[in-house]
């Protein structure tokens, strides 16, 4: 027993750090500085997405990726205080169950609660649901929204702040409350 005090410890091969223990402390440092320039922070990207997406539902039998980035493009381009500079408004559309309703990724998150404005909007003959999808917390304070223009408002038959306006059936459906 006294002679394995004596012996020194076996080297492996990653215990042998070279001849230069200084350059290899400064190899690591630079290999975990591009480490972390690579990956974004995953926790930022994960919560914020729900905050960007929003769901559209009763889409009609023939729309399209492509037609509804197209639509909610435009839409938003054409509002008060968008800034075409920071890129397109929408980053992603997927179409899912079997084309009846999609998920729209926005840049922003003003730009998703602006997007909310537009529920009701029609699209080929059918009154689009747009809401926020499973998984979404609201933000503690208030997003701050887009103007839409009266024109686009009026175009499309929704009221103020993009409430539907509806005839007198849907209003009245709309007002009833069941207990």
């Amino acid at each position: 027993r006294d002679r394995d005090r004596d012996r020194k410890p076996r080297k492996r091969g990653w215990d042998d750090v070279g001849p230069n223990p200084e350059a290899a402390v400064l190899l690591l440092q630079q290999q975990q500085q591009f480490a972390n320039m690579q990956t974004p922070p995953v926790t930022a990207m994960a919560g914020n997405k729900k905050q960007r997406e929003l769901y559209v539902g009763n889409l009609p039998p023939t729309a399209n990726e492509p037609m509804l980035k197209e639509l909610f493009g435009q839409l938003l381009s054409a509002c008060d205080g968008y800034n075409p500079t920071m890129g397109p408004p929408v980053m992603n559309a997927q179409i899912a169950g079997g084309g009846q309703f999609a998920f729209i990724e926005f840049r922003d998150e003003v730009l998703c609660e602006t997007g909310m404005l537009f529920n009701g909007i029609e699209l080929q003959g059918r009154n689009l649901k747009i809401g926020h999808p499973n998984g979404y917390m609201p933000p503690i304070q208030p997003v701050a929204k887009l103007v839409i223009p009266p024109e686009i408002l009026q175009r499309f038959g929704l009221g103020p702040g993009g409430a539907p306006t509806g005839g007198g059936g849907d209003s009245k459906r709309q007002r009833e409350l069941y207990v």
